[in-house]
């Protein structure tokens, strides 16, 4: 595992730089969320396979209207624009994306992820 540096003035564009430089070298990117500890490995695994058959985008949502993977075998900086990242309209707004620049897109389970305290709270008893 490398660590980069990330490039970009929005969640957006920090997002679609990593996928766009990671597909010069990988025939697959996925991106998950550091906040998700609902996400497996499995789920990850899976993720990685769905875009091998072929997706140009697969998509973890999360329970709150966002998502916590996505992953790419066909860059388009166009999904990430214009999303209202950090509300619960972002998924809403990259399928939209995802449809207006025709790509395939696979959608696994919903998971959750850690936004609020109530999350947190959701996260200790996961622990325990």
């Amino acid at each position: 595992m490398t660590l980069h540096q990330q490039q970009g003035a929005d969640l957006g564009e920090r997002m679609a730089q990593a996928i766009k430089t990671n597909l010069r070298k990988f025939r697959r990117v996925v991106l998950i969320g550091t906040d998700a500890p609902s996400l497996s490995t499995e789920q990850i695994e899976r993720a990685i396979k769905k875009l091998g058959e072929p997706n140009d985008i697969v998509i973890t949502p999360a329970e709150d209207g966002g998502y916590v993977l996505i992953g790419m075998s066909r860059h388009c900086d166009a999904v990430f624009q214009s999303v209202p990242w950090g509300s619960d309209k972002v998924l809403a707004a990259t399928r939209e994306n995802v449809r207006l620049n025709n790509l395939t897109r696979f959608e696994l389970e919903p998971c959750w992820d850690i936004d609020r305290v109530e999350d947190y709270w959701r996260y200790k008893k996961m622990r325990i």
